[in-house]
């Protein structure tokens, strides 16, 4: 029984070519298997002849033994840094801070905010200093720079801000000189 179509089942079971159904089988999985003999999921491999593979040396994590080192001829080179207990990386300890970076930050702050500039020029050589000490090749290493440059940029505004209210206070001296007093 034809349906008019060239493809597809016929009324005898055929798929139109004269093939069976290839999806009929009693395995509802089929029955060929596409990795042929191989199961990757398999604690045993017909390939090696009935090797455990996970058992095999080097294959995966080794519980309870002492850690081995690497061969001297291993594809990767041992880390640069030290190893604290049970394989961590040890951190370095950051260098103390330059205590001249703090004092430059503080004063460059109070230039800004209370004393309204008069301490900026005292920031500046402060920063200027602790900038040198936490220079990256300065001996002994110290820490801070971030902290230095901070208190040069609030410095520099302070400074700034010093230099405006002194020009301010002059030119009022120099306008209150110069108006006529004869009336």
């Amino acid at each position: 029984m034809s349906d008019g179509h060239s493809g597809g089942q016929g009324g005898d079971g055929s798929w139109g070519y004269g093939t069976s159904d290839p999806y009929s089988s009693s395995d509802p999985y089929g029955s060929s298997d596409p990795y042929g003999a191989y199961d990757p999921y398999a604690t045993t491999s017909s390939a090696t002849g009935g090797e455990d593979q996970l058992a095999s040396p080097g294959f995966g994590p080794e519980f309870g033994g002492s850690p081995v080192a690497a061969p001297a001829d291993a594809a990767y080179p041992t880390p640069a840094y030290a190893t604290a207990g049970y394989g961590m990386p040890a951190y370095a300890v950051a260098p103390p801070t330059a205590g001249s970076a703090i004092a430059a930050l503080v004063l460059g702050i109070l230039s800004l905010t209370l004393c309204q500039g008069i301490v900026g020029p005292v920031g500046l050589i402060f920063s200027i200093i602790a900038m040198r000490q936490a220079a990256p090749g300065a001996v002994p290493v110290q820490g801070g720079r971030g902290l230095a440059i901070a208190g040069l940029v609030t410095s520099i505004l302070g400074t700034l801000l010093l230099a405006f209210w002194i020009v301010c206070i002059v030119l009022m001296f120099v306008l209150v000189a110069t108006v006529p007093t004869d009336y």
